[in-house]
């Protein structure tokens, strides 16, 4: 089996062999930045993946433990109930890197853990595109 995850333009930004190594907790906030998952070189929904993998535990979904990534997780998930926290509180601030999954508290500690300027991190919030490969996106959406 062959999962990848493609940008707007069809470039491969990821790819593995290994179901263990998909990025489950992730699938929402990429596909809101408009990436696409294919699996053996067919376009699939994140609900296909999701549901291709149940059987094998390694769905989140499932757990109680999943991170709120947008204002509609949130009102389905109260934050008592979510044992995975960024270690801060998510506000409409909070920066979510939709390659790596982390969370930082505003674009400048973005900005600071990459060592670019505020303002490549803000270009890529507000239009959807990458910079150096990475794409950003607020967690919870205004």
């Amino acid at each position: 089996m062959k999962f990848q995850i493609k940008d707007v333009l069809g470039r491969g930004c990821f790819y593995t062999e290994y179901p263990a190594c998909i990025p489950f907790e992730s699938l929402d906030s990429m596909e809101s930045a408009g990436l696409t998952f294919y699996i053996d070189d067919k376009k699939v929904s994140k609900s296909y993946i999701r549901n291709s993998f149940k059987s094998e535990g390694l769905n989140p979904k499932e757990n109680k433990s999943e991170v709120i990534k947008t204002e509609e997780d949130a009102k389905e998930t109260s934050v008592e109930s979510n044992t995975v926290d960024p270690g801060f509180p998510i506000t409409s601030k909070t920066i979510i890197c939709v390659n790596t999954g982390k969370m930082y508290k505003n674009q400048k500690e973005a900005a600071d853990e990459y060592k670019v300027d505020p303002a490549n991190i803000s270009y890529c919030v507000n239009t959807g595109k990458s910079y150096k490969g990475l794409f950003f996106k607020r967690v919870i959406e205004k």
